[in-house]
């Protein structure tokens, strides 16, 4: 087989040998999708025997590799030469971690754990002398957090909570790239059905990011009249220092949520690009069908006269 899969050390290996099929991609896909649910983290993509100039294995290979990068799983390539190491990287967004062979690969996984120090408890004796010790010592209780410090972890906390409600979808642009990549050099009906799909999908995500957006902005509202609220001012000049701070926070959370909508608009973009590419596929698809049966018929009225031809003929 082109593909298999093997476990080590609580690591998924992928070896990949010879070219495979569409069909072939997305069984993996689907096989890998359910170890993530399943908890697995660690994912090796072994290609030592991996023929590298065969284009549309490789365009499933990177595609692959998309996938799992977008599901924020560590992804690592080996068994590929330095100088190629480009090559089997995505056209776009992250990269995976490459080291030149399997052992180093599976070495970067293992996290070393530092041993805890022990606990007073279970040394069978107390410090009588903590007091003494600890006695010109500097306070090292935690210091009290600025406003800039609270606002940073709700914005933080807000954007996790997206990212672990955000759903996956199949249909995302480098899966969608080429497919289309595929329809236009061997068009087929398997391809029309995922596009058709895939435009669904896009008027679906379309939806909830409208959705997401508003609560993103209500969010946005709700910080901010928190912040007015955490503490009184005292004075007019802590009023208008307090007042350009939160003008301050409040332009950086917009820079945020500016550029969340502009990769929005950018997803947007690409899938309509996708529709368009999909109907014009088809209607050419169509057409040239349209033209096959009409030139069919034409040549049966011509056997047609060429047979009553030849029974004429026949008769004495």
């Amino acid at each position: 087989m082109a593909i298999s899969l093997k476990v080590q050390d609580d690591t998924q290996l992928i070896y990949i040998k010879d070219s495979f099929s569409r069909e072939e991609n997305s069984a993996l896909r689907l096989s890998l999708d359910k170890k993530i649910q399943n908890g697995r983290k660690n994912f090796i993509f072994e290609l030592s025997e991996f023929n590298i100039k065969d284009a549309n294995s490789l365009t499933l290979v990177k595609d692959i590799i998309s996938f799992l990068i977008s599901r924020n799983v560590s992804t690592i390539v080996v068994g590929v030469p330095k100088k190629d190491w480009q090559i089997i990287d995505p056209s776009s967004g992250k990269k995976p971690t490459k080291y030149v062979n399997l052992a180093e690969g599976l070495a970067s996984t293992k996290e070393v754990k530092e041993p805890e120090p022990p606990k007073k408890e279970d040394l069978g004796y107390a410090y009588d002398d903590d007091e003494e010790d600890n006695k010109g010592k500097e306070d090292s209780s935690p210091k009290e957090r600025t406003d800039e410090d609270i606002l940073g972890e709700e914005v933080k906390a807000l954007l996790e909570k997206y990212d672990s409600n955000r759903p996956v979808k199949d249909y995302d642009p480098f899966s969608l790239k080429n497919i289309s990549q595929l329809y236009s050099e061997k068009p087929s009906i398997t391809e029309i059905k995922v596009l058709e799909q895939a435009a669904r999908e896009y008027r679906n995500i379309k939806k909830e990011n409208e959705t997401t957006e508003n609560y993103c902005s209500k969010i946005a509202e709700e910080v901010l009249s928190l912040t007015y609220l955490r503490k009184k001012a005292i004075n007019v000049q802590e009023t208008k220092k307090r007042e350009s701070q939160i003008k301050d926070d409040l332009a950086k959370v917009q820079r945020q949520i500016d550029d969340f909508n502009a990769k929005i608009k950018a997803s947007e973009e690409e899938a309509a690009s996708y529709e368009t590419k999909m109907k014009e596929h088809q209607e050419s698809t169509q057409q040239r069908l349209d033209d096959a049966e009409l030139e069919i018929q034409k040549q049966k009225k011509k056997n047609e006269k060429l047979r009553s031809k030849i029974s004429g003929a026949a008769i004495p």
